[in-house]
């Protein structure tokens, strides 16, 4: 060698061809695939390598590097991830240090959908607005079903964008026109279907229609001291009560 030379104070040199490393590996991804959705967190991890590397992984750019492998050019083994999306970015360093990043992306649902509760309640009264709470990470649709056998049974898809979520749970209203349905008794269920293809209904209830808002044909009062003596004249089927407000 050239260093042993010089520190034997002689005169070297070298014809030798050398080659300086520069490019950084380059990372293959088998699985998960690009993505893709699992129905399980433990999922099986193949990579390939294009040189000797040292490989590690952090899911969304979070956290310490987890370690896959040190000076291999290929890695098959097991590993759990998380529920949801997951974003990992896989950095690769060859031998003479030359470093590279790969993100990959896929997605586990593992947990079935479920209902938490729905609204109108049995045998209550619908004048179109439907509520469901549900238990999903990845809800993919929601469909609520509605109707009965005289006029018949529709569909409509709840706008997820517009749901509300709190903590683990996420609610969903739905307004449809039960204008035709007026005065009678109709059918109504939620269907939910996450990411994964898992599907599960809420429970159907019966409730009745009431479409139209009550009016008032005629209002009248008379004082009497400190008493006031109130007279209405009021149009609705399903009359309940009249509150009043002092201003």
């Amino acid at each position: 060698p050239i260093n042993t030379c010089n520190n034997l104070g002689l005169s070297c040199s070298s014809n030798a061809n050398t080659t300086v490393d520069q490019q950084p590996p380059m990372l293959q991804i088998n699985s998960p695939t690009a993505d893709g959705v699992y129905t399980e967190r433990a999922l099986f991890l193949n990579l390939q390598v294009s040189e000797e590397s040292t490989v590690s992984y952090r899911p969304n750019n979070e956290g310490a590097w987890k370690n896959v492998c040190q000076h291999c050019t290929s890695y098959s083994g097991t590993r759990s991830f998380t529920e949801g999306m997951n974003n990992l970015t896989f950095r690769v360093i060859d031998e003479p240090n030359n470093e590279a990043f790969y993100n990959h992306v896929f997605y586990v649902d593992s947990v079935n959908p479920k209902f938490n509760s729905i609204s109108p309640s049995k045998d209550e009264f619908s004048s179109g607005l439907f509520s469901a709470t549900f238990t999903e990470a990845n809800p993919l649709s929601l469909v609520l079903h509605y109707g009965n056998s005289a006029t018949g049974f529709r569909q409509t898809n709840a706008n997820l964008a517009s749901c509300t979520l709190n903590g683990k749970k996420t609610t969903c209203d739905v307004q449809v026109n039960l204008a035709d349905y007026t005065s009678q008794d109709i059918t109504y269920w939620f269907t939910i279907t996450d990411i994964a293809g898992n599907t599960k209904d809420s429970k159907t209830l019966n409730v009745k229609v009431d479409y139209s808002n009550p009016v008032i044909e005629s209002f009248d009062y008379e004082v009497t001291g400190k008493n006031v003596f109130f007279e209405f004249a009021i149009q609705e089927p399903n009359f309940v009560k009249i509150i009043y407000m002092d201003n």
